[in-house]
C-alpha cells in the first residue's frame, strides 16, 4: 500500500509539464519523505531540492514551510553520514525559526537537539554539541506543558553521547535510561525512536566492556528495527555494524564478519561504495583479516614454549571450563603480562592444534626412544595393572572392534603420565597408522566408564583389588562424521522459559527458571559451547507470545533454508506443563511440546532433516506427586484434556523430559544444573551425550530432593551425538 501510494505521487507529477509549477511543491515533499521513510536518501534529496527550488523563486512562501524542507534535508544527509551537510541545513532551520519564533520557543530547542546530535554523533565535537543540548533543555525545561517529553528525551540522548563520548559510561547509562523511560510512557512499544534508546544503551554497555548486556539491548534494537522496517533499511545496517562491533569486542569475529557483511550490503546499496559509513565497515573487516596474522603470531608463541610450559598450559586447558581457563591464562599463570583478553582465541586454536596433531607423535617418539633403553638396561617394576583393550575405532563401534586380550603393563610410577604413556607402548605399528590416518587420539577409561585424566584418578583405581582399565579412541575430526556419531560444533539453542504467571490462573510463580534455569543452560550452550542462544527476554509469555517467539525465530535466524549452517538444534522449555505433554503460558493456556517438536521434523524443518535435535524439557506431565517432602510443582491440578497430541514423525529426534508421564516434577532445576555440570567436565573428550544421560539421572537420584525427578529420554536417532565448542577464528 505504501509503495502504491509512492508510484501515485510519482505518476501525478509526471502528469504535470512544468517541473517548478507551484502546485507540485507539496507533492516533490511527499515523495521525498517517501524514499526518506524507505532509507532512501539518495532518492529522496533531488525532491527535497526541486522543493526548494520552487519556494526559492517565491519570496512570500510560508517560512515555516521553508523551514521544516530545510529538516528534510538535514535529516537525509544525516542518515548518509554526510553530516557538514546535514549541519549546513539545520542551522538555516535554525535561523529561520529564531525570527519566526523567538529564543525560547520549542521549535528552537528542537533545532538545537538537531545540531547538538549531529556535532556528537558525526563530528565528536563534545563542548558544541553540548552548548546546543543545554539550550534546548533549558528551553523545554521551562514550558510548563508536557507535550514536549519527546523532546526532552532526545536532549538526554544527547547529554548521554557527550557523558560516553568523555567515557563517563555510567553517567550515560543514566541519561539513556531517563529518555527510555519516557518514550516507553508516549510511544508505542515498537516506535523507532525506542530502538533508538536500546541502540544508544547497548553500545554504553559495549564500551562498559559489559558485552552480554551490549548484545541483550543490540538485539533489541534490531527487533524492533527489523519489525517496523525493509531488512535492507540503514537503521537495519546501523544495528548490524553496532553488533558485529560487539562480537569483535567478544572475540567472536565470525559472528562480527556476518554482521559486518550484512551491513556493508546496506551501506552500499543506499549510499555507494564511497561512503563513510561504508568505509568503516571496509575497516572492521579489514581488522578481522588481520587476526589471521593475530593467529599467526601465537601459533609461533606457542611452538617457542618449552615442553614444561606446554604441559602446564594444556592440564589446565583441559581440565577447566573455557571461561576458567581464560581466567586462569590471564590473572594467574606466569604468561598474564604477555597478552589480554582479545589474544585467548588465537592461543586457545594454536593449543588445539597442538593436542591433535603433535601429542601424538610426541608419545610415540618417547615410547620408541624407551623401547631402545629397554634393549639395554632392566626396567624396574614397581606397579602391576591389568589392561582390557576396548576399541572404537573411527566411532564403528561393532564386535570386531573389541580385542579381549588381557595385557599387563609396568609403571615406574604411579601417575597418569606413565600409565598413558605405557598404554601407547602397547599399541602395534597398525595402532600408530590409523591414529595417524583417522585422526586418532586415546581416552582412558575405567570400567565404569569414568575417564581417567589425572593422577589422583589413577591412584583411585589402584586401590582396587584388580586395578583395570579401558582404552578408548576418539576422533579429533570436527565436522560431523557419518555413521555412527554426529557432533554438534554449530549449534542453535533455543529456550522458551516461563517463570511469572498471572496470579488469576491459579499457576504459581516458578523462582528458579529464571533465576536457576536459564543461567545454567546459558553458561554451558553459549558461554561454554559457544552456540547460538536464544531466549525469551520476559519471564512471562502469553500463548500468542510463544507462537509469535517460534515464529520469530524462524524467519529472523532463515531456519528455512539454514544460512547460518547449523549443525544441530537444541530446544529448551521450562515452566508449569500438564498432561498431554503441553507448556503452560503465563495467561493460562495451553501450547502444544508435540507439535513445536513436529514443526521441527524433516517435512516441516526440511533443512534440519539430517541433523539431531535435542529436546529438553523440564515441566510437569501430569498430576501424580513422588512421595517425597512438599514442594512448589511444575504444574497444576486441572489437566487439559481436550488438547490434541502431536507426535513427531521423523527419525533424528533426542528429547528428554524431567519425569515420566502422568507425573509432577519440583521446581529445583536439578535438570539444568546437572545437565550444564557433567556436559562441561566430559564434552572435551568426545564423550557421547546419550551417555553422559546416564550419569545426569545418577547425579540427580543422589541429589537432595532428586526422587521428584525421574530423567526420561525419547530417542528416534541412529547415531551418538557430542558436543563440540565452536571455533571462534
Amino acid at each position: 500500500m505504501f509503495v502504491n501510494k509512492q508510484k501515485n505521487m510519482i505518476k501525478q507529477l509526471n502528469i504535470m509539464k512544468r517541473p517548478d509549477h507551484a502546485e507540485l511543491e507539496p507533492l516533490y515533499i511527499d515523495v521525498g519523505l517517501a524514499y526518506q521513510r524507505k532509507g532512501e536518501s539518495n532518492k529522496a534529496i533531488p525532491y527535497f531540492e526541486k522543493s526548494t527550488k520552487i519556494w526559492a523563486e517565491k519570496p512570500g512562501e510560508d517560512q515555516v514551510a521553508i523551514a521544516s524542507t530545510l529538516n528534510l534535508f538535514g535529516q537525509s544527509y544525516f542518515l548518509k553520514g554526510e553530516y557538514d551537510k546535514a549541519i549546513e541545513y539545520f542551522e538555516k532551520e535554525l535561523k529561520i525559526q529564531l525570527k519566526q519564533f523567538g529564543e525560547n520557543d520549542p521549535s528552537v530547542a528542537r533545532s538545537y537537539n538537531q545540531l547538538g546530535l549531529v556535532l556528537i554523533k558525526g563530528k565528536g565535537q563534545i563542548n558544541e554539541s553540548k552548548e546546543y543540548a543545554d539550550k534546548a533543555l533549558k528551553i523545554l525545561m521551562n514550558n510548563k506543558s508536557n507535550d514536549f517529553d519527546l523532546d526532552i528525551a532526545n536532549s538526554y540522548d544527547i547529554l548521554g553521547l557527550i557523558l560516553e563520548k568523555k567515557g563517563t559510561n555510567d553517567k550515560a547509562i543514566e541519561h539513556f535510561e531517563k529518555s527510555l523511560e519516557i518514550r516507553l510512557k508516549k510511544l508505542d512499544n515498537d516506535d523507532q525512536d525506542i530502538a533508538w534508546s536500546f541502540h544508544y544503551l547497548s553500545n554504553a554497555f559495549k564500551n562498559k566492556n559489559d558485552l552480554n548486556k551490549s548484545i541483550e539491548f543490540g538485539e533489541k534494537a534490531l527487533h524492533l528495527r527489523l519489525k517496523k522496517f525493509d531488512s535492507n533499511d540503514p537503521c537495519v545496517g546501523e544495528s548490524y555494524t553496532l553488533l558485529g562491533d560487539i562480537y569483535f569486542a567478544k572475540g567472536d569475529k565470525v559472528k562480527a564478519k556476518k554482521y559486518y557483511d550484512d551491513a556493508i550490503l546496506i551501506f552500499t546499496e543506499h549510499f555507494g561504495e564511497n561512503n563513510q559509513k561504508t568505509q568503516n565497515i571496509k575497516l572492521a573487516l579489514e581488522k578481522i583479516d588481520q587476526g589471521k596474522e593475530e593467529k599467526k603470531k601465537w601459533m609461533k608463541w606457542w611452538k617457542e614454549r618449552n615442553e614444561k610450559d606446554k604441559s602446564e598450559i594444556i592440564k589446565q586447558f583441559e581440565q577447566l571450563s573455557t571461561t576458567d581457563f581464560e581466567m586462569w591464562l590471564l590473572q594467574q599463570s606466569k604468561w598474564k603480562n604477555n597478552f589480554n583478553r582479545e589474544n585467548i582465541s588465537a592461543i586457545c586454536i594454536a593449543i588445539e592444534s597442538y593436542i591433535h596433531y603433535h601429542v601424538l607423535y610426541f608419545y610415540v617418539l618417547q615410547i620408541i626412544k624407551e623401547n631402545e633403553e629397554k634393549k639395554q638396561e632392566e626396567v624396574i617394576c614397581l606397579f602391576l595393572f591389568s589392561f582390557f583393550f576396548y576399541v572404537l575405532i573411527n566411532n564403528k563401534n561393532n564386535c570386531k572392534n573389541i580385542n579381549k586380550d588381557t595385557k599387563t603393563i609396568k609403571m615406574k610410577e604411579l601417575t597418569f603420565e606413565e600409565l598413558l604413556r605405557q598404554s601407547y607402548s602397547c599399541l602395534s605399528s597398525k595402532d600408530f597408522q590409523k591414529i595417524n590416518n583417522e585422526n586418532l587420539k586415546m581416552q582412558l577409561m575405567d570400567m565404569q566408564d569414568n575417564i581417567i585424566e589425572s593422577d589422583e584418578a589413577v591412584k583411585k583405581e589402584f586401590k582396587k583389588n584388580k586395578p583395570s582399565f579401558k582404552l578408548n579412541w576418539v576422533s579429533f575430526q570436527q565436522s560431523i562424521i557419518k555413521g555412527e556419531n554426529k557432533i554438534i560444533k554449530n549449534g542453535l539453542v533455543i529456550m522458551i522459559g516461563i517463570s511469572e504467571y498471572d496470579k488469576n490462573m491459579g499457576w504459581p510463580n516458578l523462582r528458579n527458571v529464571k533465576e536457576k534455569d536459564i543461567i545454567n543452560f546459558k553458561q554451558l550452550f553459549k558461554e561454554e559451547l559457544k552456540y547460538e542462544f536464544v531466549c525469551n527476554e520476559s519471564p512471562k509469555m502469553t500463548k500468542e507470545e510463544v507462537q509469535d517467539f517460534m515464529d520469530q525465530i524462524i524467519i529472523n535466524y532463515k531456519l528455512r533454508k539454514n544460512i547460518n549452517s547449523y549443525d544441530g538444534l537444541i530446544m529448551i522449555v521450562c515452566g508449569h506443563g500438564d498432561d498431554g505433554n503441553v507448556l503452560v503460558t503465563s495467561d493460562g493456556k495451553y501450547v502444544s511440546i508435540d507439535k513445536i517438536r513436529a514443526s521441527f521434523n524433516c517435512h516441516e524443518m526440511e533443512s534440519f532433516k539430517n541433523f539431531p535435535k535435542i529436546f529438553i524439557i523440564d515441566a510437569c506431565r501430569g498430576q501424580n506427586i513422588p512421595k517425597s517432602h512438599e514442594i512448589v510443582m511444575r504444574g497444576n491440578e486441572n489437566a487439559n484434556k481436550n488438547l490434541p497430541i502431536y507426535g513427531h514423525n521423523d527419525d533424528g529426534f533426542l528429547t528428554i523430559w524431567s519425569t515420566t508421564k502422568g507425573f509432577q516434577v519440583g521446581d529445583l532445576s536439578l535438570l539444568s544444573k546437572n545437565i550444564k555440570d557433567i556436559v562441561i567436565s566430559k564434552y572435551k573428550t568426545g564423550y557421547p551425550f546419550k551417555q553422559m544421560l546416564q550419569d545426569i539421572r545418577k547425579e540427580i537420584r543422589n541429589s537432595k530432593s532428586g526422587e521428584l525427578y525421574c530423567v526420561e529420554s525419547q530417542d528416534t536417532t541412529s547415531y551418538d551425538i557430542v558436543f563440540s565448542a565452536r571455533k571462534i577464528y
